[in-house]
């Protein structure tokens, strides 16, 4: 068998036990919080796909999992992608006081880079940002991790549970600043316009959008297959990752999560810097880097980083 030991850990020690923490803090929050949705949600393939009943799916396989996967560098995070810190400290730099959107979440890891912008900011400048917070995701659950993290951070933010953030009621022209990570490869194709139409309407003249996105092809049985047995052979040979409480049966517990995981989690795909540049047509500044990441199921991955810009 190969050896597949974890060399790259987040830069700071102390990131690194917040996350040992998040996932013990998930692992509890996520059965109790996590509850089943008409419509939408992590787990809409495998109702649409009949994987599963749909009558107790819940997102509770996907944030109950998700934390010991990015000990393991598995999963998409911002961590991946340096560009966000950079630019949402330029965002500061010019607005302090900026109001900030963060549409839809896993867990704490989009504030982090703020958390991180913010830090830089006062680096820079010698003193304090204080930027208006509003996080949105679907599920009560990764809103929790993120107010976990802003408590002990002692950072002020808003939280909402919003069922469809296409429909949400929103008010216009509200935000300087939306931050979100691989949203647009979570939802579907035919939804994917409203949403970055959606953030438009929501942002304040000059504002902007920091996002990423990646480009692929669809998730088949065979990825999956290798993702699951890939999270195996990570989990049983870098326990050193874990939170030092772990014995035996709380791996082998989180090797069936990630079975499970692996069953249903899936991207939709950007499939071309085309599809990219026309969904985001109406605005007025337009980057888009590609870069290379981990990836999950297939290693590596290439991934879009995007600032949208709209005019003053």
């Amino acid at each position: 068998m190969d050896s597949l030991v974890i060399k790259t850990m987040p830069a700071k020690a102390e990131n690194f036990k917040t996350l040992q923490n998040s996932c013990l803090h998930m692992a509890q929050w996520a059965p109790q919080s996590c509850v089943n949705k008409n419509l939408g949600g992590m787990e809409q393939w495998a109702k649409d796909f009949k994987i599963v009943d749909d009558k107790t799916l819940s997102c509770n396989w996907y944030h109950s999992t998700w934390q010991f996967l990015r000990l393991l560098n598995m999963v998409a995070v911002p961590d991946w992608y340096p560009f966000y810190v950079e630019t949402i400290t330029e965002v500061l730099l010019e607005n302090p006081n900026a109001k900030v959107f963060v549409s839809a979440c896993a867990d704490y890891g989009m504030l982090a880079k703020l958390h991180e912008a913010m830090e830089e900011y006062q680096l820079q400048t010698g003193q304090k940002c204080n930027p208006q917070i509003t996080i949105v995701d679907i599920c009560l659950t990764p809103l929790q991790n993120a107010k976990w993290y802003a408590d002990n951070a002692s950072i002020k933010l808003e939280t909402l549970v919003c069922d469809n953030i296409i429909l949400g009621n929103f008010p216009e022209s509200e935000y300087d600043l939306i931050i979100t990570d691989e949203f647009l490869s979570v939802i579907k194709d035919d939804l994917k316009q409203a949403v970055v139409d959606k953030w438009k309407y929501l942002l304040k003249p000059g504002g902007c959008i920091v996002t990423t996105a990646m480009e692929g092809e669809p998730t088949t049985p065979e990825k999956r297959e290798f993702y699951a047995q890939k999270a195996r052979k990570l989990i049983g040979q870098n326990p050193h990752l874990f939170p030092a409480t772990f014995k035996q049966e709380d791996f082998e517990k989180v090797m069936q999560q990630t079975d499970k995981f692996a069953t249903l989690h899936t991207r939709h795909m950007i499939q071309n810097r085309e599809q990219l540049a026309h969904l985001f047509r109406n605005f007025n500044y337009l980057q888009m880097d590609i870069v290379e990441t981990p990836g999950e199921c297939v290693n590596p991955t290439f991934s879009y980083q995007i600032i949208a810009e709209l005019d003053k």
